[in-house]
């Protein structure tokens, strides 16, 4: 079992400067967390005073009831594996997962023994006598991987650990760190943290996504409801490939939206909850996701009060799928359409899936719900 809860963790540096403000999370047992966010969000400095390598500087830190924030990050029985892998280059497969346990003392054949099961969970038995200097960065990666299992440690932490393979391989060790974080957690009631600047990462693996900015947990959900009821612009901008579409605007009593010659009819639900609010004539910002903009032209005439004409201003060809660059009242914004010949300066009619659309507030930039 592994309970992990962290309770207004804040991390403030000598100088002053505050990485990780207020932080609050339950993690339970045999949960693969995700923590995103760009780059100086705070979120391998949280990674890091989970394992006891930074100092936390106020809050509180709990492995199944006890806290352990004065711990040593050996007492913690958390492992971590790192970008770098940090393998032994002169020591064997087998030496590199066994030279945790040789140093706690464990006599050889028992070392033996756990490295030979974690070898096989890996698939890394072929591999043992190799040095890491022959094997694939996969190869390696998994070693990493071993090391930390090998200990049985409760959590393990993994700091962007795919980050130096190549896109394919990228993709593949994806899928295989969901299939091996299965298998221990099975075996050994562990949980996982997964830390990543890749929001394709976070999406496709985590149980829960916690998305971070400038220190501040922005929201903590499941994939798919950080996806489609993000809480604020950010979460809803920075979750997404490519990212959602805003647009400025007003929702008039009409009931339709309106941004430069854009009018668009709004669901009555939605209308309904922004005169609730207070914003109809105000302004708002219009937020819709790629995929919901549509260029089929049946739908573009079954829905003509959410449809309007557009100019393509740049295409991108992704296979069977295009994106096409366009702007609504001098903003910018992207549709994803089946690939069909297009080029820039056409003209298309598109649909837009109002049902599906977002409305933000201008200044908090929170969902208006």
């Amino acid at each position: 079992m592994a309970v992990l809860e962290l309770s207004k963790i804040n991390k403030i540096y000598p100088n002053g400067v505050q990485a990780v403000h207020d932080f609050n999370l339950k993690i339970n047992d045999r949960e693969f967390i995700v923590l995103v966010g760009p780059s100086g969000c705070g979120k391998s400095t949280t990674l890091r005073m989970i394992a006891g390598l930074e100092e936390i500087t106020a809050g509180d830190f709990l492995i199944d009831g006890v806290r352990v924030n004065d711990k040593a990050p050996k007492e913690r029985d958390v492992a971590m594996v790192f970008q770098s892998y940090a393998l032994y280059p002169h020591m064997t497969v087998y030496d590199n997962l066994g030279y945790g346990l040789k140093l706690r003392g464990m006599e050889p054949e028992e070392i033996e023994e756990k490295v030979k099961e974690v070898a096989d969970i890996l698939e890394l038995t072929p591999y043992l006598h190799r040095k890491p200097k022959s094997l694939s960065g996969g190869q390696r990666q998994r070693v990493a991987l071993g090391r930390a299992i090998v200990r049985e440690a409760k959590v393990f932490l993994l700091d962007e650990p795919l980050s130096n393979l190549d896109a394919k391989l990228r993709v593949q060790m994806r899928t295989e760190l969901i299939k091996i974080h299965e298998k221990i957690a099975e075996k050994f009631n562990t949980s996982t943290i997964y830390v990543t600047h890749d929001q394709i990462e976070a999406m496709t693996m985590g149980d829960k996504i916690v998305v971070m900015r400038d220190g501040y947990i922005q929201q903590v959900a499941s994939p798919k409801e950080i996806y489609n009821e993000p809480v604020n612009m950010f979460v809803a901008g920075f979750m997404g490939t490519p990212p959602m579409n805003f647009a400025k605007g007003i929702v008039k009593s009409d009931g339709y939206f309106y941004a430069g010659d854009t009018k668009l009819e709004v669901p009555l639900a939605k209308v309904n909850v922004l005169k609730e609010k207070g914003y109809i004539d105000q302004e708002v910002v219009f937020g819709i996701r790629p995929e919901d903009i549509h260029n089929d032209p049946v739908v573009c005439e079954t829905y003509p009060s959410t449809s309007m004409e557009i100019r393509v201003d740049l295409v991108e060809l992704l296979g069977s799928e295009t994106n096409i660059y366009f702007a609504i009242n001098n903003q910018n914004a992207v549709a994803s359409i089946p690939t069909k010949a297009v080029k820039r300066g056409d003209f298309l009619k598109v649909a837009f899936d109002m049902n599906q659309c977002h409305f933000f507030d201008p200044k908090t930039e929170l969902v208006i719900k």
